[in-house]
């Protein structure tokens, strides 16, 4: 779809300084490829694990996938195992510093 058609259709203005008679199609860019909603799920559930700082938050990301009815994928699983032991690593180490 135009940009200027999806403008009108929308009632908003994208980049008003952008030149839209130049602009290439965007499926043409990045194939406009839908995917389905448990692997865009699964995506930013895997960004979530990737940045928890405690092992509380990684496992209230991890209790997300059961909330969605989404089941982990391989990825997911080894990621969520790969930080718990990191995090867990890391706690640890702090209660031996503090007893210490």
């Amino acid at each position: 779809m135009p940009v200027e058609e999806l403008e009108k259709k929308t009632g908003l203005t994208f980049h008003p300084a952008l030149d839209k008679r130049n602009t290439v199609p965007l499926c043409k860019v990045d194939s406009c490829k839908l995917i389905p909603r448990e692997q865009y799920e699964l995506y930013f559930i895997g960004r979530k694990l990737e940045s928890a700082r405690t092992l509380e938050r990684l496992e209230k990301v991890w209790a997300e996938l059961e909330e969605k009815d989404l089941k982990p994928d391989a990825y997911a699983e080894n990621l969520y195992n790969r930080k718990r032991d990191e995090l867990t690593r890391e706690s640890d180490k702090k209660q031996t510093t503090q007893s210490g």
